[in-house]
């Protein structure tokens, strides 16, 4: 895993000056610098779009009482699209971009899903009566504390 995490550190930075020398050599370096601060303003701009209806689907399934799971990592995918294009560089530009796209984000949501289906545990609360009654147990401790004194 340590191996994994170095290689990317190490190759995205590569690629990312790899691709902005090979732009730059084609269309001239004001444009390129322009052409990425536009990609980074789009971009936020449809995260928040797309946020927004993810956010949207999200109190709907807590309002129907179902969980999330899906939206919630949808909105993973849009926050990791969001930091993705902000960060300069046309190869973090393509992959925050395919990360917008919805077809995108659901293949990742399964593949998530199918890896930590047996690793997770959802415990669902209500509001309802509680299981015990605080204060009756409260006299109940009390009564028998009682009775164990005049004895």
């Amino acid at each position: 895993m340590f191996l994994l995490i170095f290689a990317v550190i190490i190759a995205v930075p590569l690629i990312e000056i790899y691709f902005v020398v090979k732009i730059g050599s084609v269309v001239g370096v004001v444009p390129t610098i322009a052409l990425l601060f536009v990609i980074s303003v789009f971009g936020s701009r449809v995260v928040k779009h797309q946020g927004l209806r993810v956010w949207r689907k999200f109190n709907e399934q807590v309002s129907s009482g179902n969980v999330p799971s899906r939206e919630l990592v949808e909105g993973v995918c849009l926050l990791l699209a969001g930091a993705l294009l902000i960060a300069p560089g046309f190869f973090t530009d393509l992959l925050g971009f395919l990360l917008l796209l919805p077809p995108v984000r659901l293949v990742v949501a399964k593949i998530i899903g199918a890896r930590t289906a047996n690793k997770a545990q959802v415990i669902r609360a209500t509001y309802g009566k509680p299981i015990v009654d605080i204060q009756e147990h409260r006299h109940d401790d009390a009564d028998n504390a009682t009775r164990e004194l005049d004895q």
